[in-house]
């Protein structure tokens, strides 16, 4: 897969590798997208609890 990247991204990545944290680009890019899917999640989890909470607040119990 090809993937275009601005100068600024690019730069990022690389200064990401070079600090020792990561081998390459590849393997940064991977955790990257693993705490992005692990964000969305948590976002998610966040409107169940918002919702929950709203139906505590009203008195409404959807499990009775």
């Amino acid at each position: 897969m090809a993937v275009h990247l601005s100068p600024e991204t690019e730069q990022r990545i690389s200064q990401m590798v070079a600090s020792g944290d990561y081998d390459d680009a590849d393997s940064m890019l991977g955790q990257a997208l693993t705490l992005l899917a692990e964000h969305e999640r948590m976002l998610y989890l966040r409107k169940l609890v918002a919702v929950g909470a709203e139906d505590v607040t009203r008195g409404y119990d959807r499990f009775l």
